[in-house]
C-alpha cells in the first residue's frame, strides 16, 4: 500500500492531538491549505513542523475520517495580522490522530535550507510530472533561502522525506532509493548519498533549556482568545507569571535548575530534576468563576506533557501549580489520583517533602 506524507505548519502547543483547519478563508473562500485536511486518508504519515521552534520536531498517524466541527482559527499570514483579526469560532474539518512522536533528531529549517539546491531540482521536476500545483510545503526562490508556505497543511514528496534520515526513520521508508512521485508513478531515479542521524542514547537530563523568565508585566494586548472582561485577562497574565517566577525562585533556593521548554519537547510552563526524577510543572491562575475549569485544563495538559516527555527507561512527573489554595480542596486527591502535585506559593516546601 503506497504511503502519503504531510507536514502541518503550526505554533499550537497541543501537536499530535489532531489536525483542523477552518472551511474558508477569512472572505469566506475555499482555502487550498484547509480543503487539503479531506485529502488525508487513515494510516497516512503526518509531520509536525512548530514555528516558535522552525523544525519539524514530531510525526503522527491519520486516524479515522474527516468530520465537520466548529473550530477556533485566526489567520496567521501577513494580511491578517495587519488586519488584526484574532482567533474566532467557525465552521471547519477535524482529522485524528494517533500514535504521535517526537524525533530523536529535529529537522530544523538549517537543515532544510542545506538541501536548497536538491529541493529546487526536486520541485522543478514535480511541477514538470504532475502539470499542477504540487502543495510543497517550503518557499523556494533563487532569492531568498527556503522558508515555510504560507498555509497550514501541505503534501510532502517521499524524496523529502528520504533527504533526512530521521523522518524516514520516523516513517519507515526506506533511504537507499530514491522514486519520482510523477502522477501513478515509482520510476528509480539515481541513489543520493544520505546523512546518517547521529548516533542517540537516550539521556534523561538536561530537561529543557534554561529558564525563560515570565513576563510579569504582560498586557492585555497579548491575547485576545476569549469574550472576557479584559481586566480579568490581564490580571491572570499577571498572576500567572508572577507564580511561575516565584516557583522558579523557590527552585534555584533549594539548588535546582528551573527549566523552559526546549526544541521537539511540549510547552510546559516550568520543569526542573529532582532524586533522579524529571518534573514539569503547568501553572494556572485562579479566579471564582475559572477555578474549576482552570483546574481541568492544567490536569489535562500535565497528562498529555507526561506521555508525551515519557521514555521507555524513565517517567515524569506532573506538578499543577495554582497562584491561590483552591476553594474545593477535593481538587488535591483529584490529582494525586494521576500522580500530579498540587500546590501553591504557600506549600511549595511540599514538593521537597518525604511523599516527593
Amino acid at each position: 500500500m503506497s504511503k502519503s506524507f504531510w507536514l502541518e505548519v503550526t505554533d499550537r502547543k497541543d501537536l499530535g492531538a489532531d489536525l483542523h483547519a477552518p472551511q474558508t478563508n477569512e472572505t469566506g473562500k475555499p482555502f487550498w491549505s484547509y480543503s487539503l485536511i479531506n485529502a488525508l486518508s487513515s494510516g497516512d504519515t503526518v509531520f509536525h513542523y512548530h514555528k516558535p521552534r522552525s523544525a519539524i520536531v514530531g510525526v503522527s498517524r491519520v486516524d479515522g475520517n474527516v468530520r465537520e466541527e466548529e473550530v477556533q482559527w485566526a489567520a496567521r499570514g501577513t494580511s491578517a495580522r495587519n488586519a488584526k483579526i484574532t482567533p474566532h469560532m467557525r465552521p471547519g474539518w477535524v482529522r485524528g490522530l494517533r500514535e504521535f512522536t517526537q524525533l530523536d533528531t529535529l529537522v530544523t529549517l538549517a537543515d532544510v535550507r542545506r538541501e536548497a539546491a536538491a529541493l529546487q531540482e526536486l520541485t522543478a521536476r514535480l511541477k514538470a510530472e504532475q502539470k499542477g500545483a504540487i502543495f510543497f510545503p517550503f518557499a523556494l526562490s533563487h532569492k531568498r533561502p527556503p522558508r515555510p508556505s504560507q498555509g497550514y497543511l501541505f503534501k510532502v514528496p517521499d524524496e523529502f522525506v528520504r533527504l533526512f534520515p530521521s523522518l524516514a526513520e520516523a516513517a519507515g521508508v526506506s533511504k537507499e532509493v530514491v522514486y519520482a512521485i510523477g502522477a501513478g508513478t515509482s520510476t528509480p531515479v539515481a541513489k543520493r548519498a544520505v546523512r546518517e542521524p547521529r548516533p542517540t542514547t537516550y539521556q534523561p537530563s538536561p530537561l529543557g533549556r534554561p529558564y525563560q523568565a515570565a513576563d510579569e508585566a504582560a498586557s492585555r494586548t497579548e491575547i485576545n482568545l476569549f469574550p472576557v472582561d479584559p481586566s480579568v485577562v490581564e490580571r491572570g497574565l499577571k498572576g500567572h507569571a508572577i507564580t511561575q517566577n516565584a516557583l522558579a525562585a523557590e527552585l534555584r533556593a533549594r539548588g535546582l535548575e528551573p527549566r523552559s521548554p526546549a526544541a521537539g519537547e511540549p510547552e510546559f510552563d516550568l520543569g526542573w530534576e529532582h532524586a533522579g526524577r524529571r518534573v514539569v510543572a503547568e501553572v494556572k491562575s485562579l479566579t471564582n468563576q475559572n477555578e474549576e475549569r482552570q483546574l481541568r485544563l492544567g490536569l489535562g495538559q500535565l497528562i498529555h506533557y507526561r506521555a508525551m516527555l515519557a521514555k521507555p527507561t524513565a517517567g515524569v512527573d506532573g506538578v499543577l501549580v495554582v497562584e491561590r489554595p483552591p476553594r474545593d480542596l477535593r481538587w488535591l486527591s483529584v490529582c494525586e489520583s494521576v500522580g500530579v502535585r498540587l500546590v501553591w506559593p504557600a506549600v511549595f516546601g511540599s514538593l521537597w517533602g518525604p511523599t516527593s
